[in-house]
């Protein structure tokens, strides 16, 4: 199964033709292959948490610049 880093570059890959047809929306990107865009974040992530469950997806913005997201899973905050 990809990594996210694989997943990351599907998107570049398809980034060219996805701005041409879905400039602004969501592409959620599972196992190398783009399953779909959405209009909204939310949207795109329960249909993949839905298809594909608890496993790692790509749900990034079609921007022609995308700015770094950081997300931390499994972290607990100690207090």
């Amino acid at each position: 199964m990809p990594g996210l880093d694989d997943e990351i570059k599907v998107y570049e890959k398809l980034l060219p033709g996805l701005l041409s047809s879905d400039a602004g929306k969501f592409a959620l990107i599972f196992d190398g292959r783009l399953l779909g865009t959405f209009t909204s974040q939310e949207d795109a992530l329960i249909f993949g948490l839905n298809q594909v469950g608890n496993k790692e997806f790509l749900v990034r913005q079609i921007v022609p610049i995308t700015e770094p997201l950081y997300f931390f899973h499994g972290v607990s905050l100690c207090r």
